[in-house]
């Protein structure tokens, strides 16, 4: 049997690596999914290689791991009968912890570096990145130009001395910083909506002073009549991008980003995640709901949480102090998972565009808005996006 798989896996794989994890009590080779992989692979002739389930980076986070588990869970760490795993290895080992493991195959432990040499990773950090699109054969800076003046003429008619050195001054500042795209990207939806009839804010925050944003059809607000500055906007010294903010009908805002969707490729687009953590009131609550704390003790000492962490909030209250020396356990688990992710949701209207499947740049996933519908959102919150160049456009 054992032949008609290998040639069935020889026919599939080829010369593919193999898998053995470790064992659950992380000190035995799985005995039959193992034993059947090196079975395989011998008669295949493939290398084999060992790993370890990890869930943690070091062996005494595992209670820690146990908490998190509780509290997602909704159990408590008494419950005999609740989800756990049956065991502590599930961290980073040394090499050498793995070669004691898999003591009798230690060329498996040995072939992760042959598999790590393969890898060549690159994210880079610096590059902004816009959508492509058409452009009719001009760079970005020229179309921007082009489009500016032809809406100037639309808005003002006559295009006065004072309008010129205003708008040639914005269009400079933006050639210099790189962002010739960005607004040629938010006029090209923002004119789509209103072409499809969809209702569009008129504009709001500090775009309002921009005249290329006006010129643009971005803004309805004429900075010029209004004496509205610009460097409020952007200016040369600030370092991050221009912030946008387009306000679409709730009702139809959906149909704006199936338009980004069509144009420049459903794998393109995609909406960002945002993160929730555990503050020091809700450490403290999960915590003692995990444990097993009286609920009028434990609302005593969540009530007096007043800080941006729970250290910094018994610095301060003196009637905490006595509490941890009450409820040491309860503060040592709540300081565990303060800070930690407690879950994901949706970014209100940030959206994100790339020049390639976003895959190739972020981390994807589905995130549920509502019963039986899902949208893709990065894995990375916003912050992370734009480390790798990812700009955020704001459809609110």
């Amino acid at each position: 049997m054992a032949q008609d798989l290998a040639a069935e896996f020889q026919d599939i794989f080829g010369k593919a690596h193999f898998w053995i994890e470790v064992q659950r009590n992380g000190l035995k080779i799985q005995d039959r999914a193992n034993a059947g992989i090196i079975d395989i692979a011998k008669h295949i002739g493939s290398p084999v290689c060992a790993t370890n389930d990890i869930h943690y980076l070091r062996g005494e986070d595992c209670d820690f791991q146990d908490t998190l588990l509780c509290v997602n869970t909704g159990s408590t760490k008494a419950d005999p009968d609740r989800f756990r795993f049956e065991t502590d290895h599930l961290y980073v080992k040394t090499q050498a912890e793995m070669l004691h493991v898999f003591k009798d195959m230690p060329e498996a432990v040995y072939q992760t570096d042959v598999v790590s040499e393969q890898v060549n990773l690159k994210i880079g950090q610096g590059e902004v990145i816009f959508p492509e699109f058409d452009l009719n054969g001009k760079n970005p800076q020229e179309a921007l130009i082009e489009a500016a003046y032809l809406g100037l003429t639309t808005r003002y008619g006559i295009i006065t001395p004072e309008i010129k050195a205003r708008v040639n001054y914005e269009l400079e500042v933006i050639e210099r910083m790189g962002y010739p795209e960005y607004f040629l990207v938010v006029q090209d939806f923002i004119s789509f909506a209103k072409r499809a009839g969809i209702p569009v804010g008129p504009g709001r925050g500090s775009a309002a002073g921009c005249i290329v944003s006006y010129a643009l059809g971005i803004t309805d607000v004429d900075p010029i009549k209004h004496k509205l500055l610009f460097e409020r906007f952007l200016n040369p010294d600030r370092t991050g991008l221009p912030d946008i903010d387009v306000d679409f009908c709730k009702e139809r805002r959906g149909e704006v980003l199936d338009y980004l969707k069509e144009k420049h490729g459903d794998d393109r687009v995609a909406q960002i995640a945002t993160f929730g953590r555990f503050g020091p009131k809700a450490a403290i609550r999960d915590a003692a709901r995990v444990l097993e704390v009286p609920i009028r003790d434990t609302d005593v000492i969540a009530k007096r949480m007043e800080g941006e962490t729970i250290q910094e909030c018994i610095k301060k209250d003196p009637a905490l102090k006595v509490a941890e020396k009450d409820w040491p356990v309860l503060f040592k688990t709540a300081k565990q998972i303060e800070g930690m992710v407690k879950f994901s949701g949706t970014h209100a209207c940030g959206v994100v565009m790339g020049d390639r499947p976003l895959y190739e740049l972020v981390p994807l996933a589905r995130n549920t808005i509502r019963k039986g519908e899902s949208v893709v959102v990065t894995q990375w919150d916003l912050e992370d996006c734009e480390k790798v160049g990812l700009v955020k456009f704001d459809m609110l």
